[in-house]
């Protein structure tokens, strides 16, 4: 809703159309005019550009110091796609990438294990930042030149490692980002666990509130019949750890505070 708000105020007119990407996309190739540009996020070369920036920028910081790790979300592999575009142009082509996804909306590792890009028939997670039917061809692309390790977390998982992320830094961030933050609180890819120096793209939370994941953390459990219920929860039994694995891995851009 906010962002529909946000856009009117800049003098958009929007219009809202499916429940994915893919299904506004197909509406928008019925409305667009041969005099309409179309600015995609996982296609548009300027967008993937302005991605790959982000890597220049950490390069530059990072001075002589090569990161032993990269860790992005992926959803329709915009991001994805940038950052690796970013990584191969400052040498950084053998560092692995780590690709995070919410189990439900697991478009990217299901197109790795089949071997090509494939459809999710019902995209189940409420992790809506991460929902496309399937991750962009480009993206797939990237996975046969690249070393991209693909890890899959919970809806649960990403949520309170978002929550988690908030609680240490008073930064809010989105879920699909929880679940780059989940990512480092497993340390289960081996590229991930041996890693000393990692270099963690953190990401939305524009238009996400603190209640929003409370309230999306409340219905995960609601659903999970068994998990401890979050209003019960005292602070500790959120994984305390992110902040000081975050720390330890030094961010290159400290959170605003």
């Amino acid at each position: 809703m906010l962002v529909k708000v946000m856009l009117r105020n800049l003098g958009a007119e929007v219009v809202v159309r499916g429940r994915t990407l893919e299904d506004a996309d197909a509406v928008m190739g019925g409305l667009r005019s041969t005099a309409d540009g179309v600015i995609h996020p996982d296609h548009n070369p300027f967008i993937l550009d302005g991605y790959a920036s982000l890597i220049r920028e950490a390069k530059m910081q990072m001075q002589m110091h090569d990161p032993d790790a990269v860790v992005v979300a992926v959803g329709g592999g915009g991001l994805m796609s940038g950052v690796l575009q970013g990584m191969h142009f400052v040498g950084w082509s053998q560092v692995p990438l780590i690709a995070c996804e919410t189990l439900g909306a697991h478009t990217l590792a299901l197109a790795m294990a089949a071997g090509h890009s494939v459809g999710m028939p019902r995209l189940t997670s409420v992790v809506s930042a991460l929902s496309a039917r399937s991750v962009s061809e480009a993206a797939f692309a990237w996975t046969l030149r690249h070393n991209v390790v693909s890890e899959v977390v919970t809806e649960l998982e990403a949520v309170r490692a978002a929550r988690g992320f908030a609680d240490h830094y008073n930064k809010v961030i989105d879920p699909s980002c929880g679940a780059v933050v989940a990512a480092l609180g497993r340390r289960r890819p081996d590229e991930l666990a041996k890693a000393q120096e990692v270099l963690v793209v953190i990401c939305g939370g524009t238009v996400t509130s603190y209640r929003d994941l409370i309230s999306m953390e409340e219905a995960l459990c609601s659903r999970n019949p068994g998990v401890l219920e979050p209003a019960s929860s005292p602070p500790e039994a959120y994984p305390k750890d992110i902040g000081e694995m975050l720390r330890r891995l030094s961010p290159i851009v400290p959170p605003d505070r």
